[in-house]
């Protein structure tokens, strides 16, 4: 995946918020692909403050293999524009299950993950019943606990049953 930063005091653009402007990407910046003309990349646009999704989609390479993206809004914070051919996945999905009883919360909540994207999880113990740890791609005892979206990813929270005892209280009169 090519990954290069838009600085306006690199490029020279007038890169105010909400400025629009089209960037002409080439395989001079770090990459470990050929830009193949003719193929089609997916493209995204995420704001290095912050790692917001701001714009994404398919581009097609010139017969030059030049890759143009139209109307690129660039924060004054500057962006990350990532590129990775067409065939290969630039998105994940995730699947959380439970044993027992309890839930899990995960930050942040989507349907679909950028590769490279941090993900935490957090469990949450129904009554009378404890955490106890995580199993499948991700796995340890910690909660939260956190990983980097590397592919489809599923995890499961084990909760494990702890009933509360109650004994009773017996005051003698002496």
């Amino acid at each position: 995946m090519s990954v290069c930063t838009v600085d306006p005091a690199v490029t020279g653009a007038a890169c105010g918020t909400g400025t629009s402007q089209t960037l002409d990407l080439t395989p001079r910046r770090v990459q470990t692909f050929s830009i193949a003309p003719g193929a089609g990349y997916l493209w995204r646009n995420r704001a290095v403050a912050g790692d917001a999704l701001l714009a994404g989609g398919l581009v097609t390479a010139s017969s030059d293999g030049l890759i143009t993206l139209d109307g690129v809004d660039i924060p004054t914070t500057g962006s990350r524009i990532t590129l990775a051919p067409a065939d290969v996945p630039s998105t994940a999905t995730l699947s959380v299950a439970t044993s027992g009883q309890g839930s899990v919360d995960v930050v942040p909540d989507a349907a679909y993950y950028e590769l490279g994207q941090r993900v935490a999880f957090t469990a949450n113990a129904g009554e009378s019943w404890a955490f106890e740890r995580w199993e499948t791609d991700v796995t340890g005892n910690d909660s939260p606990i956190s990983t980097t979206v590397t592919g489809t990813l599923s995890i499961r929270a084990v909760f494990v049953f702890r009933p509360r005892v109650y004994l009773p209280l017996v005051l003698l009169d002496r």
